[in-house]
């Protein structure tokens, strides 16, 4: 949904980042998570290596070694 990263960059902002300066890198993002954040933050920059209808569950378990 976003909402991770939208709370993280809240605080970025009120330590007193501005959010033109404010980068995402994410290896996947959702259509709707990508919107919800750049909604709330116009003007921070995403990118991600893949935009897919829905989160792979999987990737933590592969990354992590606990599938």
């Amino acid at each position: 949904t976003g909402n991770t990263v939208i709370e993280a960059v809240r605080v970025l902002i009120e330590h007193g980042v501005q959010p033109k300066h404010i980068i995402l890198l994410s290896l996947f993002s959702t259509p709707h998570g990508a919107r919800s954040i750049i909604q709330e933050f116009p003007e921070i920059t995403i990118l991600t290596t893949e935009v897919h209808p829905v989160a792979p569950t999987h990737f933590g378990q592969r990354y992590f070694g606990t599938d």
